[in-house]
This record gives structure tokens, sequence and C-alpha cells, in this order.
């Protein structure tokens, strides 16, 4: 009998999310020694594909999504990556998802990339650093605000946090040292309490701690703030909306005790005890989380070296609603939202400087509406905007007037 666990946490301002304690999808058996798995869509088709790296064989694979959660053989992009923690982003700003590498101790110790050309096909390796012997952690991001994504780095016994500037060609710099960090295991980053900017999160297997840190802008951040230390093995973090609140919930994954597990956050930073998604998934050392199924909620995807497996979890509880205003005319349209929560905003409008609600007519056209505006009536627009006209509003025959509008603000 499958246990269904439905996560609503009742008098805090968490939502829920739903999974079926340790049923899982398998994606593959042949990653020998799983270590790293990414999700993003890898050949641009529109659907979320799954990126694997392995220590026992040396390979990053994908695995291509038909849209629906089932997923092709593997792909190899590579067999040279001993140790490899991945990620996928645009690194060189062609508009696809290039992958990215970090190769351990045993293998040649590097950073690397490797250029997608837009339909899953990759080149070789294209070397960041060869100062690499101690990273453990890869992610990338802008770190600098120049619109490319640059990379960050965690090492484990180097103490340290480090990133690597980007010139949005793929080319990068020497690594920048951020903080000295003891025994970081697993880093992300992103907004954590709302205010905006991109926190840091991080796993740490040294007291198998899960701790994030505040951004205060221009790099400088808080002391840690503690989310968890009831993990054994603590290996992957990750951050993503997992109940449909709007905010940023954490994942985490240990091998120790098997456990994949999510963290409920408040919206500012404060996070509920652990939900537990699987203690089944043996020696399990990465977490992700996205919409596999395409049915709105983001699932979970996890990687285990003990049993050399790719496996996702369905998440049952989507789709969510998402608020939001859901008139494509107004000004603060969200076309991601659902659900409308009356917050629109009309581009604001008068004629003879009195506001006129409702039908919308196009700039320039003569209007010829019996009771409403007499043939004789021109109604004079600003080149390509619009304006809306009540249906009661009456213009006297032969009376001339003009509208003004405002075009959205800022």
């Amino acid at each position: 009998i499958a246990l269904s666990l439905c996560f609503l946490l009742a008098n805090q301002a968490w939502g829920q999310a739903c999974f079926e304690e340790n049923i899982e999808n398998i994606i593959s058996t042949n990653a020998v020694g799983a270590y790293s798995v990414y999700s993003i869509d890898l050949d641009s088709d529109g659907d979320n594909d799954v990126l694997s790296a392995s220590w026992d064989d040396d390979k990053i694979a994908w695995y291509a999504n038909d849209g629906q959660g089932n997923f092709s053989t593997e792909n190899i992009i590579s067999t040279n990556a001993y140790g490899g923690n991945i990620y996928s982003i645009d690194m060189d700003s062609d508009g696809d998802n290039d992958v990215l590498s970090v190769i351990g101790p045993g293998g040649d110790e590097k950073i690397a990339w490797y250029e997608n050309d837009g339909q899953g096909n990759f080149s070789n390796e294209n070397i960041i650093s060869t100062n690499a012997s101690e990273v453990i952690s890869i992610y990338s991001i802008d770190l600098d605000g120049d619109g490319d994504n640059d990379v960050l780095s965690a090492y484990f016994y180097d103490n340290k946090i480090a990133w690597y500037e980007n010139d949005g060609q793929g080319n990068f710099s020497s690594e920048n040292i951020i903080s000295n960090i003891y025994w970081a295991s697993s880093i992300y980053s992103i907004d954590l309490d709302g205010d905006g900017d991109n926190d840091v999160l991080s796993a740490f297997s040294d007291g198998d701690k899960i701790a994030w840190y505040t951004n205060y802008g221009q790099g400088n951040f808080s002391s840690e703030k503690i989310i968890s230390t009831n993990v054994r093995g603590l290996a992957s973090v990750y951050s993503i909306d997992m109940d449909g609140d709007g905010d940023n919930d954490v994942l985490s994954a240990s091998w120790s005790d098997d456990k994949i597990a999510w963290y409920a956050n408040d919206g500012q930073g404060n996070f509920s005890t652990e939900n537990i998604i699987s203690t089944n998934a043996d020696g399990v050392i990465s977490v992700y989380s996205i919409d596999l199924d395409g049915d709105g909620d983001n699932d979970v995807l996890s990687a285990s070296q003990f049993d050399n497996k790719i496996a996702w979890y369905e998440n049952t509880c989507g789709p969510f609603e998402i608020f939001g205003c859901t008139n494509p005319n107004a000004c603060n349209f969200d076309a991601t939202a659902n659900t409308d929560d009356g917050s629109c905003i009309l581009t604001v409008i008068s004629v003879n400087d009195q506001p006129i609600p409702d039908g919308t007519y196009q700039a320039g056209v003569e209007i010829n509406s019996v009771g409403t505006v007499p043939a004789s009536g021109n109604v004079n627009f600003k080149a390509g905007q619009t304006i809306i006209l009540d249906k009661d509003f009456i213009v006297e025959p032969n009376a001339d007037f003009s509208a003004e509008i405002e075009i959205c603000p800022d």
C-alpha cells in the first residue's frame, strides 16, 4: 500500500506539496556510481530533459523527455568526467543550455563546460580552471550584474567559495574568492527571503548542516542561518517553490540515511521541519526539482550512487493556483497567472478629461456607433494606442472631442 503524503502545514504561511513516499520512477540504472543530476531543456523542444554525471564510469549523459515524464536511453556527452558535479545554463549567450561540470580528485581536476548546438549535440570540453582539485559543487548565475552567467564553486577541503567571471562568450577569468567556509558539500543561490536579491544556500558535511546566508547587497552576507541538522551524510541542497505559495522552499539529499526531504519556506526565510519524500534512495548524493510531467507543479529528481539510479518523484498536489493579473490588456498582465487576483492596472484614458472604462477600440478608427458616438463624431487617438469607451457614453451630434491616453507606468 502506497502511503500518500500531503504536506499541508496549518497555521503557518506555508503551502502544500504531495508525494507518495518511496514511489520512484526510474530513468536509468546505467549511471554507474551516479553522482549528480539536473534537469532543463537540452534539445529545445519545450520540455525538461535530464542530465546526469556518474563517478565509476566517468560519464556525463542526458536523457530526452517526451513531455510526459517518459525518458530516452542515455545520450553521452563525455566519458572523461570523474566524480563530476554538473549544471546546465546558457554559458555563451546563444540562447541554448550548455553543460557545466567539475572533474574532481582521481580525474583531471578541472572545471569545464560543453557547448550545446541547441539540439542536444555537445562540443568537447572548454576549460575554465585546472585548479579544481578540491571543488565539490558548482553553480552558475549572473554574479556581477552584467547580464551573463558567471560560475560559482565550493571547495570541500580548501575552505573557500570562489567565482569566475564570464565575458559573455564563455571565456572566464581566474578565481575570485568570496569566503572561507569549511567542508561545504553543496552550494546554490536564489532569493530565500523575498527581498529580490540572490541569497546563498549551502550544505555542510561537517556537522550535517543545512544553512543559508542573507544577501545584503554588494556581495555582503549575513552569518549562517540554520535550516536543519537532522540529516546524516548531507550531500546536496536545492531550492524552488515546492508548494505553490510563491516562495522558494529547500530540498536536501543525504547519503548516510538515504533520505530526500524538503523544508517549507514562509516567504521570509523561516523554514519548517523536514517533510520526507524518500528514505529509499541508496546513497543519494544529488537532488533537483522541476516539472517533469507537465502538470504545473515541481517534481523531484535524484541520483543515488550505491544503486546506480536516476529516479524522479511525482508531486501530486498540483497544478497550483498562480495568482496575478490575467487581463492581457492590462499594464501588469502576468502570462503565468491562472487565477485573477484583482490587481490589473488598465491604461489610464480620458475623453474631454472624463475617464471612460469598458470596450476596446483601435487607434485611428472612426466610430459609428448609433446612440454612442454619432457618425459625424471622430475620436482622435495618439498613434498606436487604444481607447476604452463605455457603451452608454453619449457624444452630442457634431461635437468635437479627443482622447488623451497615458501609457502604463514603469
